[in-house]
């Protein structure tokens, strides 16, 4: 797999370099790319003179190409690629991701808790949202050592199975825990309709339950192959309050699960989940995304 490092002249890209370089994909590439807008300044309405605009770009170049010659020195890989452009930051990003073939970008942000959901940095809201290839989300200054902890959302479905088999190719070997959580809501309305409809008399809420208990450890029992311990974490509710139910009781640093839609309505109407956690909640985020024609 390929990674595209996001670098600002800030440096707030450090916990996501971090983060990346513990879950230590095995035969992983690496890019670093900086991306700053063009120098355009209005001051009293005035568009400012040639004079003022050439010196400042120019600076604003070479901090570019400092920030990245900085990340590359600092993340110890000779190798990688470095990118230095001027453009719209987000959409920049994934146009290099995808000339360079990149198959996940890792970006920073910060993030401030109100009931406002789109908080969260506005290039990694919309990376998260528009973007075809995988995202890693780190949201705070947090730098930490030794093996992740890493919960991996899933609903068992088709798109989510090719998720899994997705990170398990990438072969990450720095994740020392996993847990596999699976959310399932049965109202008694749905209950009511599967008794009607199946003219069975069973109880759909322990059947259910059941059989999401083997289908996360058929999850759990591939997981194995990249991390030496893997449990599971099944509960009825809503699955954003289990999902993090489960990162709290386990204390887990990092949120693995696929984000399904290709456009931005599928990815705020079937994404939802995905979405809640990459915008809202405090804890980093991997949305995989799996290649599509």
């Amino acid at each position: 797999m390929k990674a595209l490092i996001a670098v600002d002249p800030c440096a707030t890209f450090k916990p996501a370099l971090n983060l990346l370089k513990r879950l230590d994909f095995q035969e992983a590439q690496y890019a670093f790319a900086s991306v700053s807008t063009p120098y355009v300044e209005y001051a009293f309405g005035m568009m400012p003179s040639a004079s003022m605009v050439v010196p400042a770009a120019h600076s604003q170049r070479e901090a570019a190409e400092h920030a990245v010659a900085s990340a590359v020195d600092q993340s110890g890989i000779a190798a990688a690629e470095r990118i230095v452009e001027e453009g719209a930051v987000p959409s920049s990003l994934m146009r290099i991701a995808r000339e360079h073939g990149c198959d996940l970008i890792a970006a920073a942000s910060t993030l401030r808790r109100t009931a406002n959901p789109w908080q969260i940095g506005s290039v990694t809201r919309k990376l998260a949202l528009a973007s075809e290839q995988s995202v890693l989300i780190t949201k705070d200054t947090a730098e930490r050592e030794g093996s992740v902890k890493a919960v991996f959302a899933t609903d068992h479905s088709e798109y989510a199975k090719a998720c899994l088999e997705m990170l398990l190719d990438w072969r990450p070997r720095g994740i020392g825990e996993i847990v596999v959580v699976t959310a399932f809501n049965l109202d008694k309305a749905t209950e009511d309709v599967l008794k009607d409809d199946t003219q069975i008399a069973l109880d759909f809420q322990k059947w259910v339950d059941e059989e999401a208990k083997c289908l996360a450890e058929g999850a759990a029992a591939a997981l194995h192959a990249i991390a030496p311990k893997v449990s599971t974490f099944v509960e009825e509710g809503e699955p954003n309050d289990v999902i993090e139910a489960a990162m709290m009781s386990s204390k887990s640093e990092l949120l693995i699960l696929g984000a399904q839609g290709h456009g931005l309505l599928e990815r705020l109407l079937i994404g939802s989940t995905s979405m809640h956690q990459a915008l809202v909640e405090p804890y980093p985020v991997l949305l995989l995304r799996v290649p599509h024609d």
